[in-house]
């Protein structure tokens, strides 16, 4: 059978346009569940920075700039890998931390090439946020936000890789129905024209599917 003319028949092509439909359908549902994840994971990884930042300013409570320095070597000291932390002075001296080549900043803030990377060299994303303490000083509490990037990307590829599939398997299982449904029509009409040249004891042949083409064949 030849594939132009299997691609031409209206089985095919409504299976090609469900088949769109339903991608378009997966491309919504992922959009949704992309930004519902990625929205929730941001914004536990932003809770985790705000809640250092008041740890910090609690322990700093009552000693001014030094007493803040002070508590920032301490958490420097016992970080984990991938915690930073700065304190840097109304004229931009770092009095403590561990981050360099951030630049004043109040808020929330994300930068994808900020980290020094893994043994490779590969760069990591930072995410953190910066506010305004005594005396004009920023301090800045930051995140290695590797995990939140690699989780983000790890839903693009498993719904990149699942619609491609579903979609693949849409259209050839259309092709495969497509290519059953043009054979029958092909008998029908093959014994619609013996009869038409005299064989009149030509019959279109059942499968036993009850389906319309056994219908209309046993009907009267």
């Amino acid at each position: 059978m030849r594939l132009p003319r299997l691609l031409k028949t209206s089985s095919f092509r409504l299976t090609v346009l469900y088949s769109g439909l339903f991608g378009l359908s997966v491309l919504i549902l992922f959009v949704i569940i992309y930004l519902s994840t990625a929205g929730y994971m941001s914004r536990q990884f932003d809770e985790a920075v705000n809640a250092e930042l008041a740890e910090l300013r609690s322990e700093a409570e009552g000693g001014g700039l030094s007493g803040l320095a002070a508590a920032v070597k301490e958490r420097v000291a016992r970080a984990s890998t991938g915690s930073y932390y700065l304190l840097r002075d109304a004229s931009g001296r770092i009095l403590a931390g561990n981050l360099s080549g951030v630049p004043p900043v109040i808020g929330f803030f994300s930068d994808p090439q900020a980290t020094e990377g893994d043994g490779a060299g590969e760069p990591h994303g930072l995410r953190g946020r910066g506010i305004r303490v005594a005396g004009g000083a920023d301090l800045i509490v930051a995140r290695d936000s590797f995990q939140l990037e690699e989780m983000r990307e790890l839903i693009a590829r498993a719904f990149l890789w699942s619609g491609l599939t579903t979609v693949v398997l849409a259209v050839v299982g259309g092709a495969v129905m497509s290519a059953g449904l043009l054979r029958r029509v092909e008998t029908v009409s093959r014994t619609s024209r013996a009869i038409i040249d005299g064989n009149l004891a030509q019959r279109v042949p059942l499968r036993g599917a009850d389906d319309e083409f056994d219908l209309q064949r046993s009907s009267p």
